[in-house]
């Protein structure tokens, strides 16, 4: 029997089950039990069945498709995730759909809707901001019901989230520091409208303070404003504004890098005169000259996870509750530090 000319009703034939308990089966109805749902997708497999999914999609509404919503496709972060989550999603027998929104919401609202009329199972969101009320898209999928995940950016409450430990990072790293004998660490700051960033910042702050450290309002400086990177002109200010500083704790590895341009193009010497730490472990972390000590995620993982608890929700594995699945950091220790 040719691949191209096996149907459902192949399958029943076969297996003894109706049609519509074939087609509840191959989409993971979750009203199939496991053993019938095993025998039906043995018998698709031996049969070499290749569905087709938007027809089976316009009578059944699964699509067996995911989209996954980035900031900004040129966020060096996102290759490794969308790699991993690539891979899981074949191995479950779903397609990604990727959707760069460039950091406009309106682009997401506007792919919300397309994506909706064509029938994804679930989305995977890393678009979320710090103000609940202006994920717009987020809440759009959560009010109809629709499986949805949170992964990296998160607003903590509208949706179930795959993230770091933001704050455990920075405690790593202020430790990290403090353990090499450095006192005046400044904090640079990431995008405000960013529960990550803002996370980041308070491990700093609660990390110096349990070292009974006061915390120096002139050593929190700006990495970013708004979306614009500042780091390579609030540095310089601030050095030869005369204030005393001796490690930058940045809060992501593009702040760092460009601190370590700063700080160059003035003849200060990284680490010998200040030690610089970033935060991200991005691949060009250990390109740099000299290589950044970084705080890790484990974004394959974190991609899977994501991936995973999407299609056990779609499929019916997992109720489609807010739920917070938290990683650990990794300190990559290299040359920026001494």
């Amino acid at each position: 029997m040719g691949r191209n000319n096996v149907t459902i009703k192949d399958i029943a034939q076969k297996t003894g089950f109706s049609k519509s308990t074939v087609s509840r089966a191959l989409c993971y109805d979750a009203h199939v039990s496991p053993d019938t749902r095993k025998k039906i997708l043995e018998c698709a497999k031996s049969l070499d069945f290749q569905p087709n999914y938007f027809a089976k999609g316009l009578k059944t509404q699964c699509s067996k498709t995911i989209a996954f919503f980035v900031p900004n496709i040129e966020i060096m972060i996102y290759p490794a995730i969308i790699q991993a989550m690539e891979v899981e999603t074949r191995e479950r027998g779903y397609t990604i759909l990727l959707c760069d929104i460039q950091e406009d919401k309106e682009i997401a609202k506007e792919y919300v809707k397309k994506l909706k009329g064509r029938n994804v199972d679930g989305f995977i969101f890393s678009t979320a901001l710090l103000n609940v009320e202006e994920n717009e898209e987020i809440l759009e999928v959560v009010r109809d019901g629709i499986p949805c995940v949170n992964l990296l950016r998160t607003d903590g409450v509208s949706a179930t989230s795959v993230r770091l430990d933001n704050a455990k990072g920075s405690a790593m790293g202020v430790e990290y520091l403090l353990s090499k004998g450095k006192r005046r660490i400044a904090f640079l700051q990431g995008q405000e409208y960013l529960k990550l960033y803002k996370d980041r910042y308070e491990g700093y702050v609660n990390t110096l303070l349990k070292h009974g450290i006061k915390i120096d309002p002139d050593l929190i400086w700006y990495g970013y404003r708004g979306s614009e990177r500042v780091a390579t002109k609030i540095i310089p200010e601030k050095i030869k504004s005369g204030i005393d500083v001796d490690a930058l704790f940045c809060a992501s590895d593009n702040i760092a890098v460009d601190a370590i341009h700063a700080l160059n193009e003035m003849g200060i010497k990284v680490p010998q005169d200040i030690s610089v730490i970033g935060y991200d472990n991005v691949p060009i972390s250990e390109l740099f000259i000299p290589k950044l000590t970084s705080i890790g995620q484990p974004f394959k993982e974190m991609g899977k996870k994501a991936v995973d608890v999407l299609i056990d929700m779609i499929e019916g594995k997992k109720a489609n509750t807010i739920e917070d699945y938290v990683f650990d950091p990794i300190l990559m220790v290299r040359d920026t530090v001494c």
